[in-house]
């Protein structure tokens, strides 16, 4: 290239002593500028192609890993996006980077590099190398979702592991995500977030509104037959703190829980437990929940209609002793809502009855009553939290009022109950998002496994203890995370 050079310059001397044309002349004092924008353009055109290259490995770098943005090995997860996407030696150019910065509430990734190559024609006039730079960034965010918990808050839950109990883990974990989802705003309108806690059975009232017998209202419907009485009845019965609806009035001390809506007379195809809505199942009209103490009891008969159940237990008492004080919080958008609510999960108690809890949860979920708060138009993503750290474990005032028997004995029963139930939860589109917690069993695991969107994440977990339900949790944050381009 410089031996060019050198007779370029040749010719222009000669051209300038010549003085036979004009033309010549004039063509020698171009050689020189036109040879310059030649280069110009050649080596400005690869650089063109280079940074253009750089800007989309790093937008496709930057958007897979705001997904996973709690990654162990973050770097080595953007560097490796990042070579996907642009080659290693592309146009021979030399890379440092990619870099990767973080916001302070994780909302933002930001990425940069720089590419250098070896010019050709430009280093005629002194310049050897050309620089090129992109960046981009990336923002996480919530939208679009509508999400229950729903805790298990059975005795077991506040056992400790010598870092603090089950209770204080879950409670931790679901902070997390929740700050996750709202960021430093205190509500998203495309953003409801509710909370189911459960034991043995399901608290369905407000319990931040005192429940006053008083108030409890009567609603007119047509005629039916109470499937727990047999009696006939025009009316259902409403009380002041909860949208459910009730087959009897509250008594005076009404706890605030419901029993399962199950027939126990071997129909698989009459009960309501595993059903959304107050309607009518072959021949049970179960308009309404049989509300705790309400003084009624159940004929029993251990007829077991559950598919593969055999039979259960006899008939079961009215009331029960392990109703929690903890009620459903509804889908709502108020991050100082829904952290106070879990912040109140402190006294687990009772038994583990798994499909009340999901049950609950599906229910408070979508749009049709008994709870309306869900949006009717538009179709978010929808997803349970089912948490639990045991296995059905049945008690003689259950929600199913004792007719399986007790803990093992009704375990099975309760199982096949989770799975139709689970079934059902799918098919309307809802995502159930399973965590094994602080329990190993691989028959809890089986079932747990099943009644997940799919057996492994990001909607099956195991999380041995506290600090793994962190990370669990940090996963489904992940998950449910939409991403974007901000620059």
């Amino acid at each position: 290239m410089n031996s060019l050079l050198r007779e370029l310059l040749l010719i222009g001397r000669a051209a300038l002593g010549d003085r036979r044309g004009g033309i010549a002349i004039f063509m020698a004092f171009l050689v020189l500028p036109l040879c310059a924008a030649v280069g110009l353009a050649l080596d400005g055109a690869r650089g063109y192609l280079v940074k253009s290259r750089l800007s989309t490995a790093l937008d496709a770098a930057g958007l897979a890993a705001a997904q996973n943005i709690n990654s162990a090995d973050l770097a080595g997860d953007v560097s490796r996006y990042f070579a996907a996407n642009f080659p290693n030696a592309y146009m021979d150019a030399s890379v440092a980077g990619p870099f990767h910065t973080i916001s302070d509430d994780s909302s933002q990734i930001t990425l940069q590099a720089t590419a250098t190559i070896d010019t050709t024609f430009m280093r005629l006039f002194g310049y050897e190398t050309l620089d090129v730079s992109a960046d981009a960034t990336v923002a996480r965010g919530a939208s679009g979702i509508d999400l229950v918990f729903a805790f298990d808050l059975s005795g077991s839950m506040g056992s400790s592991d010598g870092s603090g109990t089950r209770i204080a883990a879950a409670r931790a974990a679901a902070t997390q995500l929740v700050n996750h989802i709202y960021g430093d705003l205190e509500t998203k309108p495309d953003v409801n977030v509710g909370l189911v806690p459960w034991n043995s059975v399901v608290n369905v009232t407000d319990t931040s509104v005192t429940f006053d017998a008083a108030a409890t209202t009567t609603q007119a419907v047509a005629g039916f037959t109470n499937p727990v009485s047999g009696a006939a009845q025009s009316e259902i019965y409403v009380a002041n703190n909860s949208p459910v609806p009730l087959l009897y009035t509250p008594p005076s001390d009404w706890s605030g829980c419901v029993f399962a809506r199950y027939a126990d007379d071997a129909n698989s195809s009459n009960d309501g437990d595993v059903e959304f809505a107050a309607d009518i199942f072959d021949n049970k009209d179960w308009l309404g929940w049989e509300p705790d103490g309400a003084g009624y009891v159940p004929s029993g008969g251990g007829g077991g209609d559950d598919d593969d159940d055999d039979g259960g237990g006899g008939g079961g008492g009215s009331s029960t002793t392990q109703c929690l004080p903890h009620g459903i919080t509804p889908l709502q958008n108020s991050k100082s809502v829904i952290q106070a609510a879990i912040d109140e999960l402190t006294s687990p108690s009772g038994n583990t009855v798994i499909p009340q809890g999901l049950a609950w949860a599906w229910r408070v979920l979508l749009p049709d009553a008994p709870f309306t708060e869900a949006s009717t138009t538009t179709t978010p993503f929808r997803a349970v939290i089912l948490l639990t750290d045991g296995s059905n474990c049945g008690t003689s005032d259950d929600a199913y009022h004792g007719v399986f028997g007790n803990c093992d004995a009704s375990r099975s029963h309760l199982d096949n109950r989770l799975r139709s139930l689970a079934a059902r939860v799918k098919a309307d589109g809802v995502k159930i998002i399973a965590i094994q917690f602080a329990n190993s069993g691989t028959d809890l695991q089986t079932l747990m496994q099943e009644v997940a969107s799919s057996d492994s994440p990001p909607y099956y977990f195991y999380a041995p203890d506290g600090a793994s339900l962190l990370t669990v949790f940090e996963d489904i944050g992940d998950h449910i995370s939409h991403v974007r381009l901000v620059r």
